[in-house]
């Protein structure tokens, strides 16, 4: 069960990385938020209230996401994988 919420959880953060890794200057966590819950709508006719606020604090945590003037914009992949092989090696 533990695994199970473990792994929503790194799916939140990585959908969450993913919308702010496509967008040029950056996203609020607000706007972030509506152009996920839209995308789910449109792919899948899902309604759902996103869990924003916990995304964006396990992609801080992990330094995958940097804040100005609350907009959030994702690292480069290449430097994310870097971080990220870093933290699964210890």
């Amino acid at each position: 069960l533990i695994d199970a919420a473990e792994e929503e959880d790194i799916k939140e953060a990585l959908l969450a990385y993913t919308f702010l890794l496509k967008s040029e200057n950056g996203l609020t966590a607000q706007t972030l938020d509506e152009q996920i819950e839209h995308w789910f709508k449109s792919k899948y006719q899902c309604d759902l209230d996103f869990e924003i606020s916990d995304a964006l604090e396990k992609l801080e945590r992990m330094r995958l996401v940097t804040c100005t003037n609350d907009v959030y914009s994702a690292i480069n992949l290449e430097h994310a994988k870097t971080i990220l092989d870093e933290r699964w090696d210890n």
